[in-house]
């Protein structure tokens, strides 16, 4: 039986340990098997194209990729999130804000300086509405999303300091990044966003950033409404978190099956990733379509995962493996990676 702490399931990178409820779970090395090696190897001309830089906090890391984006890194926590900036000639895109252990726009505003960027107008779009993905949205102005009741009733309640301090513990060891001074898990939190700050997509939507345009897509497996960007001009492709890859925490196997196809069928030359490796193989989306294909049909090995204290059913077929059924998630932990 295969069992996991949500950590090992978003990150199997590194060895650490991470508390919940009281309760201390290893982190196990990384497994590295065919799936997640394959998956680290990057598509001709989509390798970043910087060293990794540090921002004056220290804890964001930020590289420059293929097309002048520039994705900053947290990889001090056990989730090792990603957030992207789109910069264009008219305005910049931020695809996510972070886990808000430190500031984004700091960050952003380092960059800006250092690339000598001009200070465009910035557009804030959430790919979802989990917890380390909006972390940074107190920053700015507005935030885009579609209009859905779960995702504005999640940021409109926030984090209240207090409610996911082991969370925000699951620190890496040194030489990984180390939070800004004055970090306490106990004390983060995500302030209730006023739906006057909110701003609405629809799918199939261009945004025109000057010199280039995204297209918005929707995807509903991981959450009822993923955000998802492709730059058509240069096929390149944002999933957040309804393609990550270490573990596909679904809420619909079959609607994931079904975003997985559509999103496969795109023209791809760079595929940019939430957790983990900024760049990740344009390949897997076939792949893990074919194996949900697979699964859903009945082809599969089944296994357990252990999130949240909640046993999830999970699945496997060749080489593609921690296809998780998340449901259970919905009503316990709706704000929680993986929740609806």
């Amino acid at each position: 039986m295969f069992q996991s702490s949500v950590l090992y399931l978003l990150l199997v990178v590194l060895g650490g340990r991470y508390a919940f409820a009281d309760v201390a779970v290893p982190v196990s090395p990384p497994l590295w098997s065919g799936f997640e090696a394959d998956f680290g190897k990057v598509d001709a001309g989509c390798a970043p194209v910087s060293p990794v830089t540090e921002t004056p906090a220290g804890w964001f890391q930020v590289q420059k990729l293929p097309g002048g984006i520039y994705g900053f890194m947290e990889h001090g926590h056990s989730e090792m999130v990603n957030s992207f900036l789109i910069p264009g000639a008219a305005k910049d895109v931020l695809y996510d804000t972070g886990m808000g252990i430190a500031s984004i726009r700091e960050a952003i505003d380092f960059v800006r300086a250092r690339e000598g960027l001009p200070s465009n107008p910035i557009m804030v779009i959430n790919s979802h509405a989990h917890l380390d993905h909006v972390g940074g949205n107190r920053e700015f102005e507005s935030v885009h999303v579609f209009k859905d009741p779960w995702t504005t009733d999640v940021l409109g309640k926030g984090i209240q300091p207090g409610t996911w301090t082991a969370y925000y513990a699951a620190l890496l060891p040194p030489p990984a990044p180390r939070p800004p001074a004055g970090f306490d898990p106990a004390l983060q939190n995500v302030p209730p966003l006023a739906w006057s700050k909110l701003r609405y997509l629809e799918p199939g939507q261009r945004i025109d950033l000057g010199n280039k345009v995204l297209r918005v897509l929707k995807t509903t497996s991981h959450t009822s409404a993923d955000v998802v960007l492709y730059e058509e001009a240069g096929n390149v492709l944002f999933t957040g978190d309804a393609f990550t890859p270490i573990a596909f925490l679904a809420n619909n196997l079959k609607q994931f099956e079904r975003d997985v196809t559509a999103l496969a069928e795109l023209p791809l030359n760079c595929h940019f990733n939430t957790h983990g490796p900024l760049v990740i193989n344009t390949a897997w989306l076939k792949r893990v379509s074919e194996a949900m294909r697979a699964i859903n049909e009945g082809d599969y090995l089944e296994s357990t995962t252990d999130l949240f204290g909640l046993a999830l059913p999970t699945y496997a077929h060749g080489d593609v493996h921690r296809i998780v059924d998340a449901r259970k998630l919905l009503s316990s932990y709706p704000e929680a990676p993986g929740a609806q």
